[in-house]
């Protein structure tokens, strides 16, 4: 009688579980699959791509706090997304948003202006500094480039980005393109600072006129103030380097042992450049005036551009793409996963994501993540580029552009963003 009571009981606990809780009654094979990434892995390293999340908007920068705790995703219209880590390592995306801009800029298409830039302070984990570069509305029919400062504070209920300030605005008008971009941060004189891209403003006349902010490389402090250190242009002390012409990225390679920086500057509709040299020295100490050799034509995007800040090393232009396949985001990869040695002093690697082709269907050219080798060092670097995440068959016929790019410091993951398909793509390594 007792086990046909405890039949009965567990009979029934069946059926509440089955009416109750219907997802128990979904199989493996019943679960929706898994939505189709648009890219994939070249032959030769052991990742795979996966959608991570989907449905954010015009994604323009993706970057991850020193800890791994926190990714931060900025869209080029308004909201800046915060995915935490739970318990289980795994980012989930936080209900409200981090921070939200307002630019009175509509975002992309139709224009590729807004909020195009997010830096993590070079003393994040103890100021919280985050740098918001970005384009805005001041008047009617009248652009500013503007950075705005603002500070990541953790509360009970999630993360959030307070205390807005604005430290900069460029003296110059913008344009709806060959705006103010990326940016890095940097400790100098022991004192956060902040070297960034200003484009020019689609007038090249401007990128060889100290006196306009536009179409240089910019160092201020944190506050907005002129740099410590020697400048090359004492009179203009904020300016590194001249003729920028369209700069998506710049980031320091930690890995140099001469500290160069990597900057994607967009030619024409020939000569991208992926530049790199020592554009302002750490210590303060010496700085030699840099021209990137824009003004106004495709033989000045093809002219040798000395680094005079490192001996021996006659042309910081290491590649040019021809036709133009548009550099927008660079970030150094410490290796050590996925088939990808561990970075050193002899050899490092950056991940470079192009843009292609705007508005193109197509697979290729761009639309892809490569890997740039740089070895050499010590004067003169030697450079290679490989293929790495590349548009799949199933991306044959859709829109999309990849920008923004992030490393998990803890597990070497990679993310990296699609500006039109709004999604998220995660690169894991495998075992």
């Amino acid at each position: 009688m007792q086990k046909i009571i405890l039949g009965i009981g567990a009979l029934f606990l069946l059926i509440v579980a089955v009416f109750f809780f219907p997802n128990l009654r979904k199989s493996e094979e019943e679960k929706p699959p898994e939505p189709a990434a648009h890219y994939e892995v070249a032959p030769g390293y052991n990742f795979r791509v996966k959608v991570f999340a989907e449905n954010l908007g015009q994604i323009t920068r993706i970057r991850i706090t020193p800890d791994g705790k926190t990714m931060l995703v900025s869209t080029l219209a308004e909201n800046i997304y915060a995915f935490r880590k739970n318990e289980q390592g795994k980012f989930i995306k936080q209900a409200t948003p981090f921070f939200s801009l307002k630019t009175g800029l509509p975002g992309f298409p139709p224009e590729e202006s807004g909020l195009s830039g997010m830096v993590l302070g070079a003393d994040f984990e103890e100021s919280g500094d985050i740098f918001l570069l970005h384009t805005a509305m001041a008047g009617e029919e009248i652009l500013k480039n503007r950075i705005t400062r603002i500070t990541f504070l953790e509360k009970p209920e999630g993360v959030f980005g307070e205390n807005p300030v604005q430290i900069f605005e460029g003296n110059t008008d913008s344009e709806l393109s060959h705006q103010i971009q990326g940016g890095v941060g940097l400790m100098i004189k022991e004192k956060p600072h902040l070297l960034f891209n200003v484009g020019d403003a689609v007038n090249a006349k401007q990128s060889h006129d100290l006196s306009k902010e536009a179409g240089k490389v910019i160092l201020i402090q944190r506050d907005g103030s002129a740099p410590l250190g020697l400048r090359p242009y004492p009179r203009f002390p904020k300016v590194q380097a001249i003729g920028l012409r369209n700069a998506f990225d710049i980031a320091l390679n930690p890995f140099d042992p001469l500290k160069r920086f990597a900057i994607g500057d967009t030619g024409t509709d020939r000569f991208d450049r992926f530049l790199y040299g020592k554009i302002i020295d750490l210590d303060g100490k010496k700085n030699n005036r840099i021209d990137l050799q824009w003004d106004g034509s495709n033989e000045s995007l093809e002219r040798e551009v000395p680094d005079t800040n490192t001996s021996g090393a006659p042309d910081m232009a290491l590649h040019r793409w021809d036709p133009t396949e548009t550099l927008d985001d660079i970030v150094f990869y410490p290796g050590g996963a996925g088939g990808i040695p561990e970075a050193n002093e002899k050899e490092s690697y950056a991940l470079l994501a192009l843009w292609g082709k705007t508005g193109s269907t197509e697979l290729s050219p761009g639309k892809a993540i490569k890997l740039g080798v740089l070895s050499n060092l010590d004067t003169q670097p030697k450079f290679e580029l490989r293929d790495f995440i590349r548009r799949a068959p199933a991306g044959e016929g859709k829109m999309g552009h990849p920008l923004g790019v992030g490393v998990d410091p803890q597990t070497k993951m990679i993310y990296f963003g699609d500006i039109l398909e709004g999604r998220i793509y995660k690169v894991e390594p495998l075992p």
